[in-house]
């Protein structure tokens, strides 16, 4: 569905804009986004990517945790 939409080139394109700034966003809070997988690696390999491209911007006050409850995909060889 995604793809049929064109969502991830959109969501691509403007992550690489992000990217691109120099300028670093700064906040009094911060923010964890917690993803959680087993043998999904077919989807960590498309979210991670873009999830780490959308909160480049806002480094210094997020965080990405990926919980992995036993995959057996190799996800964790993936990831590191």
């Amino acid at each position: 569905w995604i793809d049929l939409q064109g969502l991830i080139t959109h969501f691509r394109d403007h992550g690489y804009q992000a990217l691109g700034q120099d300028e670093l966003t700064a906040s009094a809070r911060s923010v964890a986004l917690c993803i959680t997988t087993k043998n999904r690696l077919w989807q960590l390999r498309r979210a991670l990517p873009l999830n780490l491209l959308h909160c480049w911007p806002h480094r210094r006050w997020t965080t990405i945790h990926i919980v992995d409850f036993g995959s057996t995909d190799e996800t964790m060889e993936w990831i590191m």
